[in-house]
């Protein structure tokens, strides 16, 4: 089975640059009315790591944040943007990274994202329950916003890795105590991608951090927005973008 990924040059974060390439990979894709529909409450799960301007690179870029939900809100969907930082709450995080902005402008809510409740992974592997934020369990879709990043521990950190914002606050150091295996944790993240099952994935790949990602690395120009509806052919898009074999990728190859 063959799956589409859509991607579309976007050298810099100018609006209407941004605006267009998102517009474009989502007509690519067959629209966004294809995946949502009006009056739908759709969580936007941006990567809102730490409170770092967006110059910093270390957090989805507001302009691909406000474009995607410019979509969203012309559709007649009801977006609600959200995220669980690894550094911060989530106010301080997205005020600092310019989305608590964007979100103001366009009357959008921030949601609280602290908030637990137990979900079933049928699919798991590893894991046959996620403690994640109420949100994902009051939305009808949930549209995945992540940034292309390296990571220490997963090599790359893009569609998959973002979901784990997902999990509940202080639950996400709970996992990587119980997960200390690199393929335990590559699993549980897997698993977790077939548990939220976002309808779409719309990556800011504009400018990518590598080397001490996700946070500490060096900024890399990579000219592109992506989106598809698999996380994981997302993912091994971006890893042939950067000149990585997917299976190079533990996650990817443990997925495939």
């Amino acid at each position: 089975m063959t799956t589409t990924v859509a991607v579309a040059r976007c050298v810099s974060y100018q609006r209407e640059e941004v605006e267009n390439a998102v517009h474009s990979c989502l007509q690519e894709l067959g629209g966004l009315q294809k995946y949502v529909r009006p009056g739908q409450k759709v969580l936007v799960k941006p990567n809102l790591l730490a409170a770092e301007p967006p110059e910093r690179g270390v957090d989805t870029h507001p302009e691909v944040v406000r474009a995607v939900l410019k979509e969203l809100l012309g559709l007649g969907a009801k977006p609600l943007v959200g995220d669980s930082p690894g550094v911060g709450s989530l106010a301080r995080v997205a005020e600092k990274a310019g989305i608590a902005g964007v979100c103001r402008e366009l009357d959008v809510p921030l949601g609280v994202f602290h908030r637990e409740v137990t979900v079933k992974a049928p699919e798991g592997k590893i894991l046959k329950s996620f403690p994640l934020v109420e949100e994902v369990t009051q939305v009808d879709a949930v549209i995945n916003l992540p940034r292309v990043k390296t990571h220490s521990l997963t090599r790359l950190s893009g569609a998959v890795k973002n979901l784990f914002g997902c999990v509940a606050g202080f639950r996400k150091g709970e996992m990587h105590f119980r997960l200390q295996q690199a393929e335990a944790f590559h699993g549980m993240l897997i698993d977790l991608a077939l548990t939220v099952k976002p309808v779409l994935t719309v990556v800011d790949g504009v400018v990518a951090m590598e080397g001490n990602g996700p946070r500490h690395g060096d900024l890399r120009p990579l000219g592109v927005i992506l989106a598809g509806t698999n996380p994981f052919a997302v993912d091994a898009t971006i890893a042939r973008l950067v000149g990585l074999p997917p299976m190079e990728v533990p996650l990817l190859a443990l997925a495939a």
